[in-house]
């Protein structure tokens, strides 16, 4: 758009100097009309030079028509010192008419390489030949009209053979433009080509007149006719600011074949003959201008036939080629669609459509053929699978979630090779396969390898999504060599890491295993029947400031007792609740029975003491879990200040529309929100990023370490200073000295909690020991 908007500001500007060159003649003011000249042309040429600049075809042709309207201006400006200072430059006269010819030659230069578009090769040399007879014949009918309307006999054997030569360009340009433009068509000329042939003809004219009279020996100058040579020029700019850039002069979408030039070329030579015949008749052609007219024809016809016979002959073996060609391609082709068949047909039976990889049919064919070539073989299956994939899933819809194991396939695929191969068994499980053939394969640094490769964060709809694999392992023959068995207890595996506070870690296959599985499949039996009010039971773990030991609130833990499992904590059942779609409902009984106890202990002892509660991230997730926890504060007559809800790290999906907006309406009623066990998932400080929160709850598993170990009180501190930074409330877990208590106090925690401050309690016994 900036091109053209360009374009039309320097055409007119041509237009505009074109005027007032034309006013300057017409007042006699030669001077001033001189200078305005190459003006008019520079701003011509700066609009087909714009058009070189973006065109997709023909860049070299408008180059050709740039440097011609170049050397007019040269030409121009040399012609101005050469008249206004004759002392300085009294001798390049000449030299302005050598450079007013080359623009001809550029002219035909490029007129010749816009031809060459419409034709082949062969007919090229064939047309431009026709041509030039043509324009040898025409050169002469026009030297006798001059010589018949102004009386002057032209001896051209006194003029120099570059003048004839250039004469002859210039009848050549202007034959060679209408013929393209005949054959282009009135469709793909439109305005531009009017403007093109109108300017060239109006050039040749001129340009013939010009010579015809310097060649009689009268005075070719005139002011009418530098007005025409400066019009031409005018126009070609103006037809180079109607072209679209996209689409200037695209080649023909077929090319010109020889019979349609030779039958128009035959009928145009027998009229010029017949024409010729009467001119010399009418005394009007001397006998040496009608034999060489005659002699052109010839020429032309037996030029025109020659070539013809040729080709036919060219065109009949090309053809015999042409068809024994076609018929080896139609087999060939038909080779390529039996064996492209077989491909796709191979590809939708072993290959997953959405990642890539491998399916679970080609799986057992994979098996067979490792172990028919090595059947002593030893390999590690690993299965994978994307933890709160469902959250994933319900967050941003299928569309999102298959984007996400498109790329969670495509970093599978790059760790494949020789003896590595990943699969999708279906939905977000994988498994991966590592051949062991030299009994030196390392699966921990393998594992390392792959959760880092995995747990980078995924870009999708400009969000980062923070994700982590849960992985699971199990060797070949060491623990099975049942293949099928051997699958399961990969999944065994996996599904132990589950029921970890780190889905991050990964497991092999142990032989205690199993009766933990049997432990998992007794769990979901028994949460479907499970009567929270009778086999719950709630704890409260005080947490104190860690300067004084006041207390400042508790941690409201669920417990639960079955006879036949006996003791389950929340680390076994929750991530079960969670996989059956039940922990909306736990929660909500949850949350309501640590409402009820802060509101009554507040209430009745006159405190300010805070709640803590455990939430889950799939209740976060519902779009009504905001509107139900208000109407819950507002039953147990609970202040906000009183509750502080705690999220684990499974917020860590963060990019979590549902999650972040619940989040937002939570703190803007100004309820607390902890993040819990700060410290230990890939991707902690990046939740600091997403979501804002109240308080820090730093992992035990560090605040168990800082006796010990350096790195983790340096951890601990960086993690008090940004929290610090924030505004935060920093909370140690898992202090159970009064070693630990004085370094993470000198750390500069704010509270803690721990069986130091006290053990989980009932609220009957919470009571007693601490109002």
């Amino acid at each position: 758009m900036a091109g053209e908007t360009s374009r039309k500001r320097t055409v007119i500007a041509s237009i505009v100097c074109y005027v007032l060159y034309v006013i300057c003649l017409l007042m006699q003011r030669t001077l001033v009309a001189d200078i305005i000249s190459p003006l008019c042309c520079f701003f011509s040429m700066l609009t087909i030079g714009s058009v070189a600049m973006h065109a997709k075809n023909h860049r070299n042709v408008v180059y050709a028509y740039t440097i011609g309207v170049g050397f007019w201006i040269l030409g121009d400006i040399t012609y101005i010192l050469n008249w206004y200072v004759p002392t300085y430059f009294g001798t390049v006269g000449e030299f302005a008419n050598l450079l007013y010819r080359f623009t001809s030659y550029a002219y035909l230069i490029g007129m010749v390489l816009f031809i060459a578009s419409d034709y082949y090769s062969r007919d090229l040399l064939r047309f431009l030949a026709n041509a030039a007879l043509f324009s040898i014949a025409i050169h002469i009918l026009i030297r006798a009209w001059f010589e018949f309307g102004t009386g002057i006999r032209l001896d051209f054997r006194q003029v120099p053979i570059l003048n004839i030569f250039y004469i002859f360009v210039s009848f050549f340009i202007v034959l060679l433009t209408l013929i393209s433009l005949v054959n282009r068509g009135a469709q793909q000329t439109s305005a531009f080509g009017v403007f093109l042939f109108f300017s060239f003809l109006i050039y040749g004219v001129s340009d013939t007149r010009y010579e015809y009279m310097h060649a009689a020996g009268l005075d070719p100058e005139s002011d009418f006719f530098n007005a025409v040579f400066l019009l031409s020029i005018v126009l070609l700019g103006l037809a180079f600011s109607k072209v679209s850039v996209s689409k200037f002069m695209q080649p023909s979408a077929e090319k010109f074949q020889v019979k349609r030039e030779d039958s128009i070329g035959l009928t145009f030579t027998v009229i010029g003959l017949v024409f010729s015949v009467l001119m010399y008749a009418f005394g009007l052609l001397q006998e040496s201008d009608l034999a060489i007219l005659l002699v052109a024809g010839l020429a032309y016809f037996l030029i025109s036939k020659t070539m013809l016979a040729n080709e036919l002959n060219k065109q009949l073996i090309a053809r015999q080629e042409e068809e024994k060609e076609q018929l080896q391609e139609q087999v060939s082709f038909q080779q390529q669609e039996l064996t492209s068949a077989n491909e796709q047909l191979e590809q939708a039976t072993y290959l997953d459509g959405l990642t890539g990889l491998h399916n679970r049919a080609y799986w057992d064919i994979y098996q067979n053929d490792v172990l028919l070539a090595a059947p002593d073989i030893h390999f590690v299956l690993f299965a994978v699978d994307i933890n709160y994939f469902k959250l994933l899933n319900d967050t941003y819809g299928h569309a999102g979630a298959d984007r996400i194991l498109s790329e969670y396939g495509k970093r599978l695929a790059s760790i494949e090779n020789d003896y590595i191969q990943a699969f999708r068994i279906g939905g977000d499980q994988f498994m991966i396969s590592c051949v062991d053939l030299d009994g030196v394969f390392d699966k921990e640094r393998f594992v390392q390898k792959l959760q880092d490769l995995l747990d980078r964060p995924f870009e999708l709809d400009d969000k980062m999504v923070q994700l982590t694999s849960c992985v699971g392992g199990a060797v070949y023959p060491d623990d099975t060599d049942d293949m099928e068995k051997l699958l399961l207890y990969a999944d065994y595996a996996k599904d132990s890491v589950k029921h970890t506070s780190n889905l991050t870690t990964c497991a092999f296959y142990r032989d205690n295993l199993l009766p933990i599985m049997q432990r998992k499949l007794l769990l979901e039996k028994k949460l479907q029947d499970v009567d929270y009010d009778r086999d719950f039971a709630m704890l409260f773990q005080p947490e104190v400031e860690a300067k004084t030991g006041r207390l400042l609130g508790m941690e409201a833990l669920v417990r639960w007792h079955d006879e036949e499992l006996g003791e389950v904590l929340p680390e076994e059942f929750v991530p079960v609740a969670e996989e059956m779609g039940i922990m909306s409902h736990m929660g909500e009984w949850i949350m309501a029975e640590s409402l009820h106890q802060i509101s009554e202990w507040n209430h009745k002892y006159e405190k300010n003491l805070v709640m803590g509660i455990n939430i889950s991230p799939l209740q976060l997730r519902e779009d009504t879990f905001t509107e139900d926890f208000f109407n819950m504060l507002e039953a147990t007559e609970n202040q906000a200040e009183w509750v502080d809800l705690e999220v684990t790290e499974g917020v860590a999906l963060s990019g979590a529309r549902k999650i972040r907006e619940n989040i937002d309406k939570l703190r803007e009623g100004h309820i607390s929100v902890s993040v819990d066990d700060f410290g230990t998932g890939y991707g902690t400080f990046l939740n600091m990023l997403h979501f804002e929160f109240d308080r820090i709850k730093i992992a035990e598993q560090l605040i168990e370490h800082v006796e010990d170990s350096e790195a983790a009180r340096v951890m601990v501190a960086v993690i008090v200073g940004m929290a610090r930074g924030l505004n935060l409330v920093t909370i140690a877990e898992g202090v159970e000295t009064e070693e630990a208590l004085d370094i993470v106090s000198d750390l500069g925690c704010d509270q803690i909690q721990g069986f130091y401050s006290g053990e989980p309690l009932s609220a009957q016994d919470f009571e007693q020991r601490w109002f």
